[in-house]
C-alpha cells in the first residue's frame, strides 16, 4: 500500500459534548481533513446516557470542514475495547494513524507535526510511534541540543500516533506479556519510575484492561522509542466533565507552547538519537510525581470516575512504595541524596488521592466539627479535605504555603462550594487570622515538612478557638532509613507516638489520640491506641476540657 498523504485522524468520543466542541475546533483549527470518529454507546437502562450519547453524535454528523467517517457502537464496550477495535478498524485502509480522545486539545501545529514525524520516521523498528505531548520538566535540559524531537522508551496515550506494523505487533496478552517480563527483565524505570508499579501489578495478576498500560509495556519489551516533541502540543479538558475517562486530573498543568509550531522547519534526526540529559529531565518529572503523593479535590464527579482510575491509583501507591524503599540513600551516581529545601515542596506533585489523609480528614469531621463551626485547614494541599470539612462546617478556609496549590484551590473550588469561603497563600508560620478566629482547625500531612514545628504548632493553637487536629505519618520501621530519617524525601522527620506526645506537651496539656491504621494500601480503620499496623498519627489538642 502506498503511503498516506493525508494521515488519518481518529477520534474517541462518549458523552462528553462540553469537551468535545473545543476537541472539534481544535481539530479543524489544525487542519485535519480526514476524521474517523469512533462513539461508545450508552450505558444500560441510563437515560441521560443516551441523550448525552445522542447529543454527541449530532455534533459529528454536523462536522462540515473534514470527511468523516463515523463509527457508532450501539452498546457501551468502554474505552480499553473502543481505542483497540477503532485503531484496527484505521488500519484496514491505512498505514499510519493519529489518535486523539475527545478531551485531547491538540494546538494548531499539531497535525502537521505528527503527520510530518511519521512520514519521517516510518520503517524504523526502533520507534514505537509518535506523540505530541510534552512533559512538563525544565527547557534546560535541551541545552544546546540541535532537533526539536527527542526520544524517550515510553508511550504516550495523550495525542500519539503510530503506523500499522508496529501496531499489530503489540502484545495484548496478559499471560505473554508477565512471562517476557519475567524473562527479559527490561529496566522499567528507564519509562519513568511510574512503570515500576505498572509491572508489578501486571505480575501479581491485578492488571486487567488498560490498553494504554499494555502499550507501554511492549515499548519496554521490544527495545523501542516514542518520537515527544521539544514544544507540548496537548491540554487535556476532561478532568471536570463526564466519566469516560477513567482519569484523575493531574497536579501538574500543560499548556500549548507557541501554538505547537516551530519557527524553522521541523528539525528531524535521520534517526535514533539518545540524549541522556534530556532523559534525565525526563525522569526527574516522574520521580517527582510520585515521590509524593497528593489527593485531589473529594467531589462526586471525581469519585465516579470508574474501575479505570481506581486502577490507575493502586499502581501509583505501589509505586511509592517501592521508591521509598531507595530514597534517602545514594543517587545512581554513588551520592549522597541531598535533604529537601521545604521551600520547594509542592502538593502538586502527583494526580492521585492519598487515601490516609482522605480518612484523617474524616476523623476530623466525625469526632471534632461541630455543625456549624468555623473552620481553618492549614496547608490544604488541592483542597480534597476543605470539601469533606464542609459537610459540617458553616464555612471552611483553607490556607497553604504554596502558591500553586492555592491558586488551584481558587480555581477548582471557591466558588463552586458555598462554604468554602477563601484559600490563601502565606509564609509558612505567620497566619493571617485573629486570635481564636476559628472552632477547629486542621492541618493533615503538614508538620512532617515543617522545619521550627514548635513555632508552627503555636501559631496554630493561637488562631483556635477549640480544638487543632493534626495528621502526621506514624514512624515505621520500613519507611525510616539506619540514620533515622524519613525515606520519604520531602519528609523532614517523622514520629512515634510516644516522641510527638512529648513535644505536644509542651503546648498543651490536652490532647486526645486517634490512629489510622491498616495495610499500606487500605482499608483503614480508626483506632484510640497504635497497633503494629498504624499508618498515621491523629492528635487533637484541646484549648477547653474535650468532650466526651
Amino acid at each position: 500500500m502506498k503511503p498516506d498523504a493525508n494521515v488519518p485522524v481518529a477520534l474517541f468520543v462518549y458523552n462528553r459534548d462540553g469537551v468535545l466542541e473545543r476537541t472539534l475546533n481544535c481539530l479543524k483549527a489544525s487542519g485535519v481533513e480526514l476524521l474517523y470518529v469512533f462513539s461508545d454507546g450508552p450505558k444500560t437502562n441510563n437515560a441521560e446516557d443516551v441523550t448525552k450519547v445522542q447529543r454527541v453524535r449530532e455534533m459529528i454528523k454536523e462536522i462540515g470542514w473534514a470527511k468523516v467517517n463515523f463509527v457508532e457502537q450501539k452498546e457501551n464496550i468502554g474505552l480499553d475495547k473502543s481505542i483497540r477495535q477503532g485503531v484496527d478498524h484505521v488500519f484496514k485502509k491505512h498505514d499510519k494513524i493519529i489518535v486523539v480522545e475527545d478531551d485531547v486539545q491538540i494546538a494548531p501545529g499539531f497535525y502537521n507535526y505528527m503527520s510530518e514525524c511519521l512520514n519521517h520516521f516510518e520503517g524504523n523498528a526502533s520507534i514505537a510511534g509518535v506523540t505530541g505531548l510534552r512533559y512538563p520538566f525544565p527547557q534546560k535540559a535541551f541545552g544546546d541540543y540541535p532537533y526539536d524531537v527527542f526520544f524517550a522508551p515510553r508511550f504516550s496515550s495523550w495525542g500519539w500516533g503510530t503506523w500499522r506494523d508496529i501496531w499489530k505487533k503489540n502484545d495484548f496478552n496478559t499471560s505473554n506479556l508477565k512471562r517476557r517480563l519475567q524473562s527479559v527483565e527490561p529496566d522499567v524505570t528507564s519509562a519513568g519510575a511510574d512503570m515500576k508499579g505498572m509491572v508489578e501489578e501486571l505480575k501479581s495478576g491485578s492488571l486487567h484492561g488498560g490498553w494504554d498500560i499494555y502499550c507501554a509495556l511492549n515499548v519496554l519489551l521490544n527495545n523501542q522509542y516514542f518520537v515527544w516533541p521539544r514544544k507540548n502540543m496537548v491540554e487535556n479538558g476532561g478532568f471536570t466533565d463526564g466519566t469516560h475517562a477513567g482519569s484523575e486530573p493531574p497536579s501538574w498543568s500543560l499548556t500549548w507552547e507557541a501554538n505547537g509550531r516551530f519557527d524553522k522547519d521541523l528539525r528531524l534526526p535521520e534517526g535514533l538519537v539518545i540524549d541522556d540529559k534530556i532523559l534525565t529531565g525526563f525522569r526527574g518529572f516522574f520521580e517527582q510525581i510520585v515521590r509524593t503523593p497528593v489527593a485531589l479535590p473529594n467531589s462526586k464527579k471525581i469519585l465516579q470516575k470508574g474501575k479505570n482510575t481506581l486502577r490507575k491509583i493502586k499502581i501509583l501507591r505501589k509505586t511509592v512504595n517501592a521508591l521509598r524503599q531507595t530514597q534517602g540513600k545514594l543517587n545512581s551516581e554513588g551520592q549522597q541524596v541531598p535533604k529537601p529545601n521545604p521551600k520547594e515542596y509542592s502538593t502538586l506533585t502527583s494526580p492521585i488521592e492519598v487515601p490516609v489523609q482522605r480518612d484523617s480528614y474524616f476523623v476530623a469531621l466525625n469526632k471534632y466539627v461541630e455543625e456549624g463551626d468555623k473552620v481553618l485547614d492549614v496547608g490544604c494541599g488541592l483542597g480534597y479535605g476543605l470539601t469533606i470539612l464542609s459537610i459540617k462546617a458553616s464555612s471552611v478556609d483553607g490556607i497553604d504555603v504554596d502558591p500553586k496549590s492555592a491558586e488551584y484551590c481558587r480555581t477548582w473550588l471557591v466558588g463552586r462550594n458555598p462554604r468554602l469561603k477563601q484559600v490563601s497563600h502565606y509564609d509558612g508560620y505567620n497566619l493571617p487570622y485573629e486570635d481564636n478566629s476559628f472552632d477547629v482547625v486542621t492541618s493533615i500531612d503538614v508538620l512532617e515538612h515543617v522545619e521550627d514545628y514548635d513555632r508552627f504548632i503555636e501559631e496554630l493553637l493561637r488562631v483556635a478557638k477549640r480544638i487543632v487536629m493534626f495528621g502526621t505519618p506514624n514512624r515505621r520501621p520500613e519507611n525510616t532509613n539506619p540514620d533515622g530519617s524519613p525515606k520519604n524525601y520531602w519528609h523532614l522527620r517523622e514520629w512515634t507516638k510516644t516522641e510527638l506526645d512529648k513535644i505536644l506537651a509542651k503546648h498543651t496539656k490536652k490532647v486526645v489520640w486517634k490512629f489510622v491504621g491498616g495495610p499500606a494500601d487500605g482499608p483503614y480503620k480508626v483506632t484510640d491506641q497504635v497497633l503494629p499496623d498504624t499508618q498515621a498519627l491523629l492528635p487533637a489538642l484541646f484549648k477547653k476540657s474535650p468532650r466526651k
